[in-house]
């Protein structure tokens, strides 16, 4: 009986050991530096001899993300950012946020163009041992932001008030200048090793910037191509994009790119900063801070994707309206986005089922009625049926199919998703009964539907991830506001 007793006791005083490990926050510190090093490791074994090393020009990068993202930004900024909080927070969000996102741009830029080569010898059932390696890497790369999105969709349920390491500002505003310098310093290796665009920044950036250039001059985005692939442009970036981009067209474009991101980056702040004040004020300058001190969010102030910028100035906005009570207003920015990009059209869901009776009313005039007359007289301005980019709702899951069954019931199977996920949106946004349950409806919607898209582009983490720490925080902004726990 006794050697039972002891043997439980050992089995007791195991999983407490295991369960304090799991609990500590160093452990998640020291996880992801060996699971980082891991996938640079993992460079050198696909690559080879063409793997980034320290140094050498950033020109020679195939793709996106640069040898001084891997070995400088990356690592430091998700140190930065692991050690901002404490407990549920850094294990929650931190680690998830600062982990998975760096990892897929690597492997975007780098691995990807090693692996997708193989998918048409796939498909064509050729395999050999050598193959491995790549089909390993081209299922997991474009995994990883799911299962980051996952995890920190969880961390919804868990939300309150986080518990940050430090006491005051001060270590936010560091970790944010500290994001920025970074930023800085890669932009001016760029100009100073290529003098090739796509090297300088993004195609994104570049052809948003081109299109404001050509506006302010008189020309029309719409029917000209724009550089630098010289391609006609979709709806997919609405006209508005081009209005906005028109006032920095007086200077070069490259310039002009990034002096249009600079001035949407300071009102994407701003909305952030005020949106988490309406929920939870003491986290203002916590949340901003570490929004923008993620290692994904340090490339693209680099990566200038102006239009991305935009959209999720105008969802932040929109979102700060609605929770303090000004409903109509957030109705009309919610408009002024869709003017940009798509995306923001998806908060009058939510909208329209959280007001009642005239409020209903206005908000839905105040938005319908300018988008009709909008499309009505733009119709000779731009080809309504060249909406490439909006309907392709094929689902990042759906891209597995189609190495296991036919590819045309893949086609029909990867519709199931998207519908349970548009069904879900739909009735969560019916059973919203306040601003901060719309506030988390929608920051799961965002965070989920670049998956639908079936290309989870790394431009998206700008409007996808930035409504994660309010949403997090408005478990105990509503128990602040109703003196009593969760809403």
């Amino acid at each position: 009986m006794s050697g039972t007793v002891a043997v439980e006791s050992r089995h007791i005083i195991g999983a407490g050991t295991a369960k304090r490990i799991l609990d500590a926050d160093v452990f998640y510190i020291i996880l992801y530096y060996a699971i980082y090093a891991l996938a640079v490791a993992s460079l050198f074994v696909t690559l080879g001899g063409d793997a980034p090393l320290p140094f050498q020009p950033i020109d020679t990068t195939p793709n996106w993300a640069s040898w001084f993202d891997i070995y400088i930004t990356f690592p430091v900024m998700s140190g930065f950012c692991l050690y901002a909080f404490r407990g549920t927070a850094m294990r929650r969000l931190a680690f998830p946020m600062a982990l998975f996102f760096p990892i897929y741009l690597i492997g975007y830029s780098y691995l990807n163009v090693f692996s997708y080569s193989y998918i048409p010898l796939l498909y064509a059932g050729v395999f050999s041992s050598s193959l491995i390696v790549p089909v390993i890497l081209l299922f997991l790369v474009p995994a990883l932001p799911l299962a980051g999105s996952l995890i920190t969709m969880d961390s919804f349920r868990h939300g309150c008030r986080p518990e940050t390491r430090f006491s005051g500002r001060m270590y936010f505003i560091i970790m944010l200048a500290a994001a920025f310098t970074l930023s800085a310093v890669e932009i001016i290796l760029r100009y100073m090793q290529s003098s090739s665009m796509y090297v300088n920044l993004s195609d994104v950036g570049y052809t948003m910037q081109a299109g404001g250039t050509m506006l302010l001059h008189g020309g029309n985005p719409y029917v000209s191509p724009l550089p630098p692939w010289n391609g006609l442009m979709s709806l997919a970036a609405g006209p508005l994009t081009f209005v906005f981009t028109a006032p920095m067209g007086v200077f070069p474009v490259v310039l002009a790119a990034h002096l249009s991101t600079l001035i949407f980056t300071i009102l994407l702040a701003l909305g952030l900063y005020y949106l988490v004040g309406a929920v939870l004020p003491d986290y203002r300058v916590a949340a901003t801070a570490f929004f923008f001190s993620l290692p994904i969010m340090v490339y693209e102030f680099m990566a200038v994707p102006i239009i991305h910028f935009m959209v999720a100035a105008c969802i932040v906005w929109s979102l700060y309206f609605f929770v303090s009570g000004r409903k109509a207003v957030a109705s009309f920015i919610a408009l002024i986005g869709t003017g940009v990009m798509l995306i923001p059209a998806a908060l009058m869901v939510p909208y329209i089922w959280q007001t009642r009776g005239r409020e209903r009313l206005y908000v839905s005039l105040i938005f319908f009625v300018p988008l009709a007359v909008a499309l009505y007289f733009g119709r000779s301005l731009f080809n309504l049926l060249n909406i490439d980019g909006y309907l392709s709702l094929s689902g990042l899951i759906g891209f597995y199919y189609g190495f296991v069954i036919s590819q045309g019931l893949a086609d029909a199977l990867r519709w199931i998703p998207v519908s349970v996920f548009l069904v879900w949106f739909f009735y969560a946004s019916a059973r919203s009964h306040n601003g901060f349950q719309v506030l988390r409806t929608s920051a799961i919607f965002y965070l989920m539907l670049p998956f639908m898209f079936g290309d989870f582009g790394a431009f998206y983490y700008i409007w996808e991830y930035v409504l994660v720490l309010p949403a997090f925080l408005s478990y105990a902004g509503a128990g602040m506001k109703n003196g009593s726990g969760r809403s």
